[in-house]
């Protein structure tokens, strides 16, 4: 028996029995799992687990059949440099490239669809290789352009499913072909209903904090940094972030950038002589991060209208030392800079407005990442309101298309092959 227990006396164990536990009656389910999660959810800050056991694909994908506009972009640059020399041919040309993809889905209240793909692909040259001239990104100079354009819909008419896809605005494009089948109402409501991003969100959020978590252990010295919050307003919507930085050791500009070095001094240890613009520089840090980042956003109604994944970025800010104690001409400023030096530097730190003579460019509002190191971000958007109705003369003519031919004929957001080609 545990000290200072108290004994209950048997006329407690009978009312016990007697009255049973009284609990709270279960809300009555909306038949949405998504809808049900946000309405369990008090309004003010939600706790991550909470937030957890609301992002999986069963429940996020609840609302996927009532969103009628979708947007999924994909933004991504993985240089030569990244992967590092000794691979095969082949596992370059699939993996380098700088690229930004976005598709789009609607359905108009008149049950037309319509889909489109844009890309732009700067993808592996390896002629543009030069490792002695700093020049390894193996990125093609000439981009890659695809724009395609879809249109799926029954055809009373001929009392087809119809699918009719244009490639790069022109109808004898060789990607572009139209295809039908005897119209199936199945289907054709699994195409009204296919705008939904649930699946993809729910596996974004995993593979964001699973590349932070891998990351960290990969740099286990290197500071880390992790914000997460998650809100229920008072409307009844609901957003969540997440940031997860690994920090690099801060390091002095003036010292990197301000002094020349031997040709030699790849590890720039000993500085010779300032440069010219050394004096823009002078007593400014530079604090560089690795960043994973999720933000998303649902409605009121359990559409999932915004969301964003950084599985990989880098981040820049740059600080200035109001106390002016360190710098190379005082020869009090080492490199990189030791942990005790940061913590001494760090309460004189701030945000400057300018930096090597113009206005800080980490601090515009534009400013979200730097774009010439690897990035791999996702963005995502969904709405759930009316698109009205499409103009049923402004559809393509299907009789101007080759017919569809194989699986390289896949269209835009919904697979064209899979839907008129394979059987069902």
């Amino acid at each position: 028996m545990k000290k200072n227990m108290r004994i209950i006396p048997a006329i407690a164990f009978t009312a016990l029995f007697v009255t049973g536990c009284v609990s709270e009656p279960e809300k009555p389910s909306s038949g949405n799992l998504l809808l049900d999660a946000l309405n369990d959810m008090e309004v003010g800050e939600v706790k991550k687990k909470q937030v957890d056991k609301m992002f999986k694909t069963n429940i996020l994908t609840a609302s996927d059949k009532n969103v009628k506009k979708a947007l999924y972009r994909e933004d991504l640059f993985t240089p030569y440099w990244w992967y590092g020399e000794g691979e095969e041919e082949s596992y370059y040309e699939e993996n380098v490239k700088k690229s930004s993809r976005t598709r789009t889905y609607q359905v108009f209240d008149n049950e037309v669809i319509k889909t489109t793909d844009d890309s732009t692909i700067f993808p592996y040259d390896p002629s543009t290789i030069d490792v002695d001239a700093g020049e390894d990104d193996g990125i093609a100079t000439k981009a890659t352009n695809i724009k395609g354009e879809a249109f799926i819909y029954h055809d009373v008419d001929e009392e087809k499913l119809q699918y009719t896809y244009t490639r790069n605005e022109n109808i004898n494009n060789p990607f572009s072909f139209t295809g039908g089948i005897d119209f199936d109402s199945f289907l054709f409501d699994d195409c009204l209903h296919d705008g939904g991003l649930g699946a993809e969100i729910a596996q974004a959020k995993e593979d964001v904090e699973d590349t932070f978590n891998s990351f960290a252990a990969q740099v286990s010295d290197w500071e880390r940094f992790e914000e997460f919050k998650a809100v229920k307003n008072e409307d009844g919507s609901f957003s969540v972030t997440f940031t997860g930085d690994l920090c690099m050791p801060m390091y002095p500009a003036e010292w990197v950038w301000g002094y020349n070095f031997a040709p030699d001094d790849d590890d720039r240890t000993t500085p010779i002589s300032p440069t010219s613009d050394h004096d823009y520089y002078v007593h400014h840090y530079v604090d560089r991060r690795i960043r994973t980042h999720y933000e998303f956003q649902i409605d009121k109604n359990a559409i999932i209208t915004y969301g964003t994944a950084t599985y990989i970025s880098y981040h820049t800010s740059v600080l200035k030392d109001t106390s002016e104690s360190y710098s190379v001409k005082q020869k009090n400023l080492v490199y990189p800079l030791t942990r005790d030096m940061i913590n001494e530097i760090r309460p004189y730190l701030e945000v400057p407005e300018t930096f090597r003579g113009s206005a800080n460019p980490y601090i515009a509002e534009d400013y979200f990442y730097d774009d010439y190191l690897p990035y791999n971000i996702d963005y995502f958007e969904g709405s759930g309101e009316t698109q009205g109705n499409f103009e049923m003369d402004n559809l393509p003519d299907p009789t101007d298309y080759r017919l569809i031919e194989n699986m390289s004929d896949v269209g835009a957001w919904i697979n064209a092959y899979n839907l008129i080609l394979e059987d069902h």
